[in-house]
């Protein structure tokens, strides 16, 4: 019998993430995927800088950006050719975690990069052809049934945790008897992706055109492939849409000469939140929790975060900081959040597959008032964050911890790359710092198991250790009304106070938190 701390089913980007960040903390873990290989379906297109800050965690970032492109607009018309702009987005910016906000690339490509960061975790073993078929647990662990999809051969593994991540379909949800509620459904769409075979540009390359003779997107995927989608009717069959349809579909654009075509599946939106994502010691993450309309962009990025949230408890639970109520707060700490996102990718999508003509000119109507006065522009939602896992009632649990450029030490570059990864409490109160070293010695032991750093930054010419090169942080602090601010291993908020008396009040609820004794409900 195979023994790990976490068993993974399903070895998708989720699943490649999740096994990177435990891989990389020494854990045993044991990832199985049914298909022969990384069978990849390029579903992904987008990620943000929070995901992109992820993979500079696990090493895999820079070989991520040679394949993918900033992403600068996104744009819907009327047609894809000489169409009327009906909305704009400017995605140009710099995010909060210090990286551009919006980047596009081809998943297989960013699969492989994760993948070689899992592979060089001597403590991971991934099985490919090997089908998870049956799983009990008891209190002391789960026991994993598993299958050679070749021979029919099972084996039992024997783990701390289970993580179905699996997606939609997947075994380990029907296994545990989660309920799942499904939202609104969407239209079919016949998604062609393709790579040049020689350089190509065009004046609308990402975003979506509401022809109503067809509608459909198209998008870079990074630097060398496309994605087309077209919407399917109501009277029309997948089986209809043969190659040579989609070579007549894509004529606009090119032909054999210019694009290799990969694939051409016909998809259904659709929405599915699962009633609670942990069972016992088995927990869902990605499509197998979740999955929403891919107008956001969000799905994958949603999936990844769930991995970052997950691993970061394990780790706490594993070196004996935090009893095992830590992983309570998972479901509640993510639901929301992914249910914001959901919510989203409806509100950008629903625009875009009308079909009947006295509602498209009303849409165009309502589109082109907005694009005209930024003021009829709904005002964009900022997503709710995790907050189970927080400080109890403080306004600032949840929001992303910024990322900016920072030196120390005579080296200079990314907060992350100059200081590190875990908990960290940033401040620039030399009090706080002080009352940190004057802690009782229970606390403090606390705060070491937890791997609480503690980063004192000030400006240029300040005696704090670590220089605020652009001045990021000092404005931070002053937007959320503090001077000290203790964020998560996945780069969240947990709370945020002045002075020395509220450092030593956050860092107890802090010790609290990982003793059970602070709890936000679900």
């Amino acid at each position: 019998m195979e023994i790990c701390d976490v068993a993974v089913v399903g070895y998708g980007p989720v699943a490649q993430l999740l096994s990177a960040l435990l891989g990389q903390s020494g854990y045993k873990v044991a990832a199985f995927e049914k298909q022969p290989g990384i069978a990849c379906s390029p579903r992904a297109i987008h990620i943000d800088d929070e995901i992109m800050r992820l993979m500079e965690k696990i090493g895999a970032g820079a070989e991520i950006r040679e394949g993918a492109m900033c992403w600068d607009t996104y744009d819907t018309r009327t047609a894809a050719f000489g169409g009327e702009l009906l909305r704009h987005f400017d995605w140009s910016g710099i995010g909060r975690h210090g990286w551009r906000e919006h980047w596009s690339f081809y998943q297989p490509r960013l699969e492989a990069a994760v993948d070689r960061r899992v592979r060089a975790c001597p403590s991971v073993a991934v099985h490919f052809g090997t089908e998870a078929v049956a799983l009990e647990q008891d209190t002391d662990g789960v026991t994993l049934t598993v299958a050679d999809t070749a021979t029919g051969e099972r084996r039992t593994v024997r783990a701390r945790h289970l993580v179905g991540a699996d997606g939609a379909d997947g075994f380990v949800r029907e296994a545990l008897g989660i309920t799942v509620t499904r939202g609104s459904g969407g239209p079919r769409r016949l998604v062609l992706d393709v790579e040049e075979k020689h350089p190509m540009s065009f004046e609308f390359e990402n975003g979506h055109f509401l022809d109503p003779e067809r509608p459909g997107c198209l998008f870079r995927l990074g630097a060398a492939h496309r994605r087309f989608e077209f919407q399917l009717f109501d009277h029309e069959a997948p089986e209809d849409f043969t190659e040579a349809r989609a070579w007549d579909l894509l004529s606009p654009w090119g032909g054999p000469d210019d694009f290799t075509l990969l694939r051409r599946p016909v998809i259904t939106f659709r929405e599915l939140m699962a009633g609670t994502w942990q069972a016992g010691r088995c927990f869902l993450a990605g499509d197998a929790a979740h999955a929403m309309w891919p107008f956001a962009g969000q799905g994958m990025c949603s999936g990844m975060r769930d991995a970052a949230a997950l691993a970061w408890r394990l780790d706490l639970l594993y070196r004996g900081a935090a009893d095992a109520s830590i992983l309570d707060t998972y479901t509640a700490d993510r639901k929301d959040d992914v249910q914001s996102c959901m919510d989203q990718a409806r509100q950008v999508g629903e625009p875009c597959i009308v079909l009947d003509p006295q509602q498209i000119e009303r849409r165009n109507a309502m589109m082109r008032a907005q694009l005209a006065d930024p003021a009829l522009r709904p005002a964009p939602g900022r997503r709710p964050g995790p907050r189970a896992f927080a400080r109890g009632g403080d306004p600032t649990a949840g929001r992303p911890g910024i990322q900016a450029v920072v030196r120390a030490a005579g080296r200079q570059g990314m907060f992350d790359e100059i200081v590190g990864h875990g908990f960290v409490l940033l401040t620039s109160s030399a009090e706080a710092v002080a009352a940190v070293s004057c802690l009782a010695p229970e606390l403090r032991t606390a705060l070491d198991a937890a791997g609480v750093t503690v980063a004192h930054v000030g400006p240029e010419g300040s005696p704090a250790p670590i220089t605020d090169v652009t001045g990021a942080y000092g404005a931070w602090l002053a937007e959320l009304g503090a001077d000290c601010v203790l964020v998560r291993p996945d780069f969240a908020v947990y709370g945020a106070v002045s002075g020395g008396p509220g450092c030593r009040e956050l860092l107890t609820d802090f010790a609290g938190s990982l003793a059970a004794r602070h709890l936000a409900q679900a």
